[in-house]
C-alpha cells in the first residue's frame, strides 16, 4: 500500500493528515546514543492521543529493519511518549533498542503483524528511514537527490559547419522537413518561414559572437576598437579618441556689451545663405545643410572658483562700496582688513599710478572671502540657498564653500565684480595704438615681451577695463614699405596673454598711455614694425603698422546637444543644456529576480540580477579635448595633447536623500522658486578609467566604437558607485571635434547668440589665426603597433641615477636639461639633480619645490633626493680685434658685444654665452669664439688672448677647448658691476 517505488518532489497529504482527528504517522527519526543503547526519538505528524484511548503502539508494534538485509534491531521496551511542551510542535516517542556498532541504514515500521499495517497509522507515513552515522561530520547536502530522471531526447543528426545566415536557414528547413512532414508552403508570408527566417538571423548573430570571444581576446587579433583600447590599458598604454580645434575670436563691438558665455557660438559661412552681418540668426543657420559650416563655442578656464584683478570691473566702486555699503556681508568684511589694506582703501578717489596695488589688494581680499563660513551665515537669503542645493549648511566645506561663497560675492557686487560665465567686450578694445613716444621707425623685436599702448586721445582713459590674463592679438595691419593694408603680412599676428597692466601718462605729449607686460612664453617669434618711412616721394612716416586686438575669444571646436527634451540646468550663473539618453536607456534599470518552484504554490527568488546600466549618446561624433587651466600663456592655450584630451561630456542623475554630494545643480525653474524640496541633480565625472575609483565615487567612463558611437560605462559599487535604479539620467555633451575644426584665417565669420547683448551689440567677427590642434582618433593600427612597446619608454619609475635626470627633462618644459649625480651616504644613498632651467641663470625656489614633490612620486626606496641648480662656472675672455678700415670702432665693440653677451639679441638669435646656448658639460672652444668674432661686419681678424676660468688657471687651454665637468655649466655675464660672473675683455686695433 506504501508503494515504495513512488518518487515524488510534491507532499498535499501531509497537511491533511495533520488536519485529520485520529489518523497519526512518523514525520521524521533522530537518533541518540546511550550507554550501549540507542534512543530513537520517533517524532509524529499529530499530537498523542488523550484520556483513556491507551498508548498509540508498543514495543510489539516497532519492527526496524536493515535496509542491505542484516539482522534487524531489538526493541527493549516500550515506547516512552514525550508530549511537546508548545503546542506549535509535534509530540515525540522515544524507542531503545539494542546499539548495533555501525553505520547502516536502517528503517522503522510501525506494524500490528509484519504482514499487516497498524491501525490509526496512515500508511504511506507508517515507516520512516534513518543512519547510525550520528555524529559523524559530512560535507555533502543529506536531502536526498530527486530519483525521476528528466526526459532526454534523442540527439537530431545535426551538420556543424553551420555558421552564417543562410546555412542556419537551410539547417532549420530540413529539420522542420522531418519534424513538420506536411508543412510545404515556402512563400516569404508563411508564418512558420518567418519564425524560420528569425531564428536564422539569431544564429548567425550568436555564431559571430562565439567568433568575436576569440579574435578580440588577443590585441593582434581584435579588431574592434574598444578590444583594442582596453588590451591597450593592460600595459598603460592610452589610446587617444582625437582632439578638437582651439582658435582665438576677435570680435568688433558697438558700445560695451556684454553677454553669457553660453549663449554665443561662432560659425564658419554656411553654404546656399547670404548673409553680411556678422549676428547669424539661428532660424536661418537651420536651413543651411550641417555639413557645410563648422560651429565653435567659447572656452571658459576650468579649475576652482576664484577672484583675480581680471574680475574685478570696477575697482574704485568696489573699494566704496565696502567703506560704506549698509550690509551685513560688509560690515563682516571692514572687521577683516588690515591695516595696509585698511590706508589703500581709505585714500579716496586712487590714482591711475595706484590702479594695480588697489587691484590687487581688492582681489587678494575677495579670494580670501571665498573660505570665509561667515559669509553663508551673514549673507542674507544664503543659509536658504545652501540647505536648498546641498541638503544642510555642514556640506559646505573646502570646493563647496568657495563656489557658493562666490555666487555670494556675486551677488553682492553685480556691476563691480564679473560674472566668471560672461563675456564683456569694449569699443575701446577694437584696435588699440601702440605708444612710441614720439619716436619713429619703431618695432617691437623678436623676443619682446611688453609694450606700450595709447589710452585715448583727447586725455581721457578709455583702456580702464583692461586686466591682467585679458588675450591681446598684436596684428600687423600695413605693409611696413607701402603703408597699404592689401601689403600687410597675414603672418605677423600673434596672441599674448597680459600678465601686467600699468596706466601711465607721457606728460611730454600729455598723452594718458597704458604699460604692458605678457607672459614670457608668448615672446614674439617675429618683429613687428610699429612705424616706418613710407615710398618715394611722400617718404611720408607711416604710423600703426601694427596694432593690438582686445576683445578676443578664445572658441573650440564643437557644437552642445540642444535636443530632444532638452532640461536646462543652473550651476550658479551657468547655465546647462543636458538632454535624456535615447530609449531604451532613458531609466537606469532595476534589479531582476528570477523566481522558482521549490515546492507546489510556494515560489521562491532566485539571486538578484543586476542588469549593468550603459546607455550610448544619441549624436556623434563626442568632442575630446584637453583641460584648460587658468592663466595657462596664449601660446600653450592652442597647443593641445590629444593623450590628455577627456571627453567633453557631463552626466547627471538625481540626488536622493540628504546626502550632500560635492557637485550640485539645479534645474532652472527650480532654482528660480529659491525653495527647498526642488529636484536637485549630482554631477557624474569623466575617468579615463575605474580602476583608481572607490565605491562612492561617482564616475563614468567614456568607450567610443567604430562607429564614433560613445557607450558610457559606470560603476558597479566596487570600482565606482552605480547609479541608482529607477532614476533618469541626464547627459550635457558636444559633438563635433577632429581635424574638421582646423579652419584657416578669417573662416569663422559669424556669431549666433541665442540671448541678445546687453549695452551693445556685435558688429564683426573673425578669426585672426588659423584654427589649430584639431586631430583625429588614433587608429587601430596605430594602437597595435605602438602600445606592446609602450611601457619600454614611458620612465614610470627611476632606479639609477639617470632616470631622475631623464624625468625632469621630460616632464618640465622650463627646465633645459638635467644632470644627476650619486652620493653613498650609508645607509641610504643621496641623488643630487642639478637643472639648467630655460632662458635664466637664476635660482628659482619655486620650480625646486615642484620638481623634488614631483620625483617624490618616481623615487626609489632608500634613494634622498635633492635637487638644485647648475654648478655655474664663470669664465673671463680676452680678445685682440683688429678693425677694417671706414668702420666705426665703438660700433664694431657694440657688435662683438652683442655676439658673446647671454642675451637674444634683436633678431632673434642667441648670443654665443646665452643660458640657452650653454648647458651642462658643453665645453667652449676658441675656434668657436673666433667664428663669431668674424661674423662681425667690420672685423679684418681676431685673437684670442685668454679663455679660462676666474677662479684661475692658464690664459689659453692646452688644447684651445675649455672644458668643464658633467654637471657645471659655463656662464660669462659680461657685467662690470659683477666680474665674478664672468668677463669680456675686447681690445681693438684699426688698420690705418
Amino acid at each position: 500500500m506504501t508503494d515504495p517505488d513512488l518518487v515524488c518532489g510534491g507532499d498535499r497529504r501531509r497537511p491533511l493528515l495533520r488536519a485529520s482527528e485520529r489518523t497519526n504517522g512518523i514525520d521524521y527519526v533522530e537518533v541518540e546514543r546511550v550507554d550501549d543503547k540507542l534512543d530513537l526519538h520517533l517524532f509524529l505528524l499529530r499530537s498523542l492521543p488523550q484520556g483513556d484511548d491507551g498508548p498509540l503502539f508498543g514495543a510489539e508494534n516497532v519492527l526496524v529493519t536493515r535496509d542491505d538485509g542484516g539482522d534487524p534491531l531489538v526493541v527493549a521496551e516500550d515506547p516512552r511518549w514525550l508530549p511537546a511542551p508548545d503546542p506549535a510542535r509535534d509530540d515525540a516517542a522515544v524507542v531503545t533498542v539494542d546499539d548495533p556498532g555501525d553505520r547502516g541504514r536502517y528503517t522503522l515500521r510501525l506494524v500490528d503483524t509484519p504482514d499487516r499495517p497498524l491501525e490509526d497509522i496512515d500508511p504511506r507515513y507508517r515507516t520512516a528511514t534513518f543512519s547510525l552515522a550520528a555524529g559523524t561530520p559530512i560535507d555533502v547536502d543529506c536531502l536526498p537527490a530527486p530519483m525521476c530522471p528528466s526526459t532526454e531526447l534523442p540527439t537530431p543528426e545535426l551538420s556543424y559547419l553551420a555558421k552564417d545566415y543562410a546555412s542556419f536557414r537551410q539547417l532549420l528547413l530540413d529539420r522542420l522537413a522531418t519534424t513538420l512532414p506536411g508543412w510545404q508552403e515556402r512563400h516569404a508570408a508563411d508564418l512558420y518561414l518567418t519564425l524560420v527566417e528569425v531564428l536564422a538571423y539569431e544564429a548567425d548573430r550568436l555564431s559571430y559572437a562565439q567568433d568575436a570571444v576569440g579574435t578580440e581576446a588577443y590585441l593582434d587579433t581584435a579588431r574592434l576598437r574598444t578590444s583594442v583600447r582596453r588590451h591597450a590599458r593592460l600595459v598603460d598604454y592610452a589610446m587617444h579618441e582625437g582632439c578638437n580645434a582651439r582658435a582665438w575670436v576677435h570680435l568688433t563691438v558697438e558700445g560695451d556689451p556684454g553677454v553669457a558665455a553660453d549663449a554665443l557660438s561662432f560659425v564658419t559661412r554656411p553654404a546656399g545663405i547670404d548673409v553680411r552681418s556678422a549676428s547669424l540668426p539661428s532660424h536661418l543657420l537651420a536651413r543651411a545643410p550641417r555639413r557645410t559650416y563648422e560651429v565653435f563655442e567659447p572656452v571658459l578656464p576650468e579649475g576652482p572658483a576664484g577672484v583675480t584683478a581680471q574680475d574685478v570691473v570696477e575697482p574704485r566702486a568696489l573699494v566704496d562700496r565696502i567703506r560704506h555699503g549698509d550690509d551685513p556681508v560688509l560690515d563682516h568684511v571692514r572687521t577683516t582688513l588690515s591695516d595696509d589694506e585698511r590706508r589703500l582703501f581709505d585714500r579716496g578717489d586712487p590714482g591711475d599710478e595706484d590702479l594695480p596695488a588697489l587691484l590687487g589688494a581688492v582681489a587678494a581680499r575677495l579670494a580670501g572671502l571665498l573660505q570665509d563660513p561667515a559669509l553663508v551665515h551673514r549673507a542674507p537669503g544664503a543659509v536658504a540657498r545652501a540647505v536648498r542645493r546641498h541638503g544642510t549648511v555642514n556640506a559646505l566645506s573646502g570646493a563647496r564653500l568657495a563656489r557658493h561663497n562666490r555666487a555670494e560675492l556675486a551677488r553682492l557686487f553685480p556691476e563691480e565684480l564679473a560674472d566668471p560665465t560672461a563675456l564683456r567686450f569694449h569699443e575701446a578694445h577694437n584696435e588699440i595704438r601702440f605708444h612710441t613716444w614720439g619716436l619713429t621707425e619703431c618695432c617691437l623685436p623678436a623676443g619682446a615681451t611688453s609694450a606700450t599702448l595709447r589710452d585715448g586721445e583727447d586725455g581721457g582713459r578709455v583702456l580702464r577695463h583692461l586686466r591682467p590674463g585679458d588675450v591681446l592679438v598684436l596684428e600687423e595691419v600695413l605693409g611696413p614699405r607701402s603703408g597699404s593694408r592689401a601689403d600687410a603680412d597675414p603672418s605677423h599676428r600673434h596672441p599674448v596673454r597680459l600678465t601686467a597692466v600699468r596706466p601711465g601718462r607721457d606728460a611730454l605729449a600729455d598723452v594718458p598711455v597704458v604699460e604692458v607686460a605678457w607672459d614670457p612664453e608668448d615672446a614674439l617669434p617675429f618683429p613687428l614694425v610699429l612705424s616706418a618711412i613710407g615710398p618715394a616721394p611722400e617718404c611720408a612716416l607711416v604710423g600703426d603698422v601694427t596694432v593690438a586686438r582686445g576683445n578676443v575669444v578664445l572658441v573650440d571646436h564643437g557644437e552642445t546637444v540642444r535636443a530632444p527634451d532638452p532640461v536646462v540646468l543652473r550651476d550658479g550663473g551657468r547655465t546647462i543644456v543636458a538632454v535624456p539618453f535615447p530609449p531604451p536607456h532613458e531609466v537606469v534599470p532595476a534589479a531582476s529576480v528570477d523566481l522558482c518552484c521549490t515546492c507546489e504554490g510556494a515560489p521562491a527568488e532566485g539571486p538578484a540580477r543586476v542588469p549593468a546600466y550603459e546607455p550610448v549618446l544619441d549624436r556623434q561624433p563626442l568632442v575630446f579635448r584637453a583641460p584648460l587651466a587658468p592663466g595657462t600663456s596664449a601660446r600653450a592655450t592652442v597647443t593641445q595633447d590629444p593623450r590628455r584630451a577627456l571627453p567633453a561630456l557631463t552626466v547627471f542623475g538625481p540626488v536622493t536623500g540628504t546626502n550632500p554630494w560635492e557637485d550640485v545643480v539645479e534645474r532652472e525653474q527650480d532654482a528660480a522658486m529659491a525653495r527647498p524640496g526642488t529636484v536637485r541633480y549630482g554631477r557624474w565625472r569623466v575617468r579615463r578609467d575605474l580602476l583608481s575609483s572607490g565605491s562612492e565615487d561617482r564616475h563614468v567612463v567614456v568607450e567610443v566604437d567604430d562607429d564614433r558611437v560613445a557607450h558610457l560605462r559606470f560603476g558597479d559599487d566596487q570600482l565606482g558607485a552605480r547609479p541608482t535604479p529607477g532614476i533618469r539620467m541626464l547627459a550635457a555633451y558636444r559633438t563635433g571635434g577632429g581635424v574638421a575644426g582646423n579652419v584657416g584665417q578669417g573662416a569663422i565669420r559669424h556669431v549666433v547668440a541665442r540671448a541678445q547683448p546687453r549695452g551693445g551689440r556685435i558688429v564683426g567677427v573673425r578669426n585672426p589665426l588659423a584654427a589649430g590642434g584639431g586631430t583625429d582618433p588614433e587608429q587601430v593600427d596605430e594602437v597595435r603597433l605602438r602600445a606592446p612597446h609602450a611601457f619600454r619608454v614611458q620612465l614610470e619609475r627611476a632606479v639609477v641615477a639617470e632616470d631622475y635626470a631623464a624625468i625632469v627633462a621630460r616632464d618640465f618644459p622650463e627646465v633645459q636639461r638635467a644632470v644627476a649625480t650619486v652620493t653613498v651616504r650609508p645607509p641610504r644613498t643621496v641623488i643630487t639633480v642639478l637643472v639648467d632651467p630655460v632662458g635664466t641663470t637664476a635660482e628659482t625656489v619655486e620650480m625646486r619645490q615642484r620638481i623634488h614633490g614631483h620625483l617624490e612620486r618616481y623615487r626609489r626606496i632608500g634613494h634622498i633626493v635633492e635637487v638644485t641648480t647648475a654648478v655655474y662656472v664663470p669664465v673671463d675672455l680676452a680678445l685682440d680685434v683688429i678693425v677694417l678700415p671706414g668702420h666705426q670702432p665703438g660700433a664694431v665693440r657694440a657688435a662683438l658685444r652683442d655676439r658673446l653677451s647671454d642675451r637674444r639679441l634683436r633678431d632673434g638669435s642667441l648670443g654665443l654665452f646665452h643660458p640657452d646656448a650653454l648647458t651642462f658639460g658643453r665645453p667652449v672652444a676658441i675656434s668657436q669664439v673666433l667664428a663669431v668674432v668674424h661674423r662681425v661686419p667690420g672685423v679684418a681678424s681676431g685673437r684670442v688672448t685668454k679663455l679660462a676660468r676666474t677662479a684661475g688657471g692658464d690664459p689659453l687651454p692646452a688644447d684651445d677647448v675649455l672644458r668643464i665637468e658633467a654637471h657645471e655649466v659655463v656662464r660669462l655675464d659680461a657685467d662690470p658691476d659683477r666680474p665674478e660672473n664672468g668677463s669680456l675683455t675686447i681690445h681693438l686695433e684699426v688698420v690705418p
